[in-house]
This record gives structure tokens, C-alpha cells and sequence, in this order.
């Protein structure tokens, strides 16, 4: 029996269900394959959606990957937001702790179409150059802003950036489920956590900040290294 047009509107999948579902796939597919080999075909079969379906919810492949972008972009800065927002601003140790535990976890959520967003970001001539940047400015700012209204310090806006490319690059290697396995992943948030350990004590060494330094109030600072001869 022929179903009429409403009947039909009835049993199909909302505009925003199939997007979501083409959205998914084509996260799964550069992933596995990137931007450079992917096609509009690969999607279809990975959503199990018709041509219609895909160009009903995005004008292309390069418009998915704008949203796989915006996506993976959202899950990271909103995990690390949260823990920001969450973490004990009396404890360094365990605002550190929180905050690597969810960078590494956006980036095991994003899995491997992390590592292809960073690769199209930095190509010369892409669409999104310059995007990367615009993260790290954001993410920085998060970093700056906690750690002068929860702890008092002032760091050094380009160290703090550094840390999080050091960071960021530990996240790439361990993104990808089929070659880092939960070892590697523990392996990378310990070398992460010496890299933002060693950035804290700095900055509270700096700053004479010996509760952020030693749990220990008693304990003396540190002797400065004596001043180089010229």
C-alpha cells in the first residue's frame, strides 16, 4: 500500500536526527581515512543515508567538516571549561589533575578526527588556518583567567601556551584508539602533569606563593640559581 506524503513524513527521521547521524559517520570516516581521501560517498555508506538525506542537512563534505570541527572544538573547550569551573581552587594539585584527566579525555572522545583537524588547520591555503591559533588564544585565556582569580598567580601568557602545545601534541598520540591503548594514554597525562606541575611551581616560585609551591608552609624556599656572568 503506497503511503501518502504525510504518512511518510511521519516515519522519517526528523531534519535534525539525519543530521546528527550524517555528522556521526563522517567523524568515524575522517578519522579513519582524513579530509584528502574522504568523499561524499564514504559518509553515505558509513550514515547509511541516501545523497538526498546528506544534501538535505549540509551543503558538502567541506560543510561537515566544518561541524566535525565545531564539534570536536566544543566537546574539548567544554571539558575543560567544566573542570576549570569544578576544581578546588585551594588545591593546585587536584585543579591540575582535573583539568588534565578531562583534556585527555575530550581527546579520546574526539578519537582520531582530532589528528585530522589539526593536519587540515595546518595546511597552507586551508579554509581553517589560522583556526588552531584562535583555540589556543581561547584556551589560554581559560588557563590565565582560573589562575588569577582562583589562585592569585599571574603566569607568563607564552608559557602557559607552550605548555598547552607540549600538551596538545601528547593528545594527538594517544587520540587514536587502534594505536594507543589506556597505558599510553596514562603515560601521556603523567608526562602532561610534569610539564603543568613544572609550569605551577615556577609560577608560584616567581611569585613567592610557597602555599601553591609545598603543602608544606614551613618548609624554605629554594635557593634562586646564582645570576650568569657575562
Amino acid at each position: 500500500m503506497r503511503r501518502t506524503p504525510e504518512q511518510a513524513l511521519r516515519v522519517r527521521p526528523g531534519v535534525e536526527v539525519q543530521r546528527r547521524r550524517v555528522l556521526e559517520a563522517a567523524w568515524r570516516v575522517l578519522g579513519r581515512i582524513g579530509l584528502e581521501r574522504a568523499r561524499v560517498e564514504d559518509v553515505l555508506a558509513e550514515a547509511g543515508v541516501s545523497r538526498q538525506t546528506f544534501y538535505r542537512c549540509f551543503a558538502g563534505l567541506d560543510d561537515v567538516f566544518r561541524a566535525v570541527r565545531a564539534e570536536v572544538e566544543r566537546v574539548v573547550l567544554g571539558e575543560v571549561s567544566r573542570a576549570l569551573a569544578s576544581a578546588d581552587g585551594e588545591d593546585p594539585v587536584r585543579w591540575l589533575r582535573a583539568a588534565l584527566d578531562a583534556v585527555f579525555a575530550a581527546a579520546v572522545a574526539a578519537g582520531p578526527a582530532l589528528a585530522t583537524i589539526e593536519r587540515e588547520e595546518a595546511r597552507p591555503g586551508s579554509p581553517f588556518e589560522g583556526a588552531r591559533a584562535a583555540r589556543q588564544d581561547r584556551l589560554v585565556d581559560l588557563v590565565l583567567a582560573w589562575s588569577r582569580a582562583r589562585l592569585g598567580l599571574d603566569p607568563d601568557p607564552w608559557q602557559v601556551r607552550a605548555g598547552l602545545m607540549a600538551v596538545n601534541q601528547l593528545c594527538l598520540a594517544v587520540c587514536d584508539p587502534v594505536r594507543a591503548g589506556p597505558d599510553d594514554v596514562a603515560a601521556a597525562r603523567e608526562a602532561a602533569w610534569g610539564l603543568a606541575q613544572g609550569l605551577l611551581l615556577r609560577e608560584g616560585w616567581r611569585a613567592g606563593r610557597w602555599d601553591v609551591v609545598s603543602r608544606d608552609p614551613a618548609a624554605p624556599l629554594p635557593p634562586r640559581p646564582a645570576a650568569r656572568r657575562r
